[in-house]
């Protein structure tokens, strides 16, 4: 791969010609320059995907999630949060507080966000 990535613009250059993102274009090279295949793993998800289709149930075994805009449409998971999307457009935040529900800033534990600054 050094002759791709080699020097201060062979990377980005590559990345400007074929008009991509950066992991896309490691899979590029990797794929069909040189003819090394990738592993598909499944609990990694990227924005060129339509994130909606990933179950709730599954968000804890996940490695990866991405958002932003596919075919003119807002690409996120599907989450009921307790924030809204104007609030939480990637739906990150929301993601976190189904993750760890026990964080302070999550709504919900503000009896817990007193308590730590009446403590500290």
């Amino acid at each position: 791969m050094v002759p791709y990535f080699s020097g201060e613009k062979a990377f980005p250059d590559t990345c400007s010609r074929i008009g991509v993102p950066d992991d896309c274009v490691i899979g590029f090279i990797s794929e069909y320059l040189l003819n090394v295949k990738l592993k598909e793993i499944h609990l990694f998800h990227s924005h060129l995907e339509w994130l909606g289709y990933i179950p709730e149930h599954t968000f804890h075994d996940q490695v990866s999630f991405s958002h932003g805009i596919l075919g003119g449409m807002r690409n996120h998971i599907q989450i009921d949060g307790p924030f809204s999307i104007r609030e939480d457009a990637s739906r990150f935040m929301s993601l976190h507080c189904y993750l760890y529900p026990h964080t302070s800033w999550c709504p919900g534990n503000q009896n817990r966000q007193r308590g730590l600054k009446n403590n500290g």
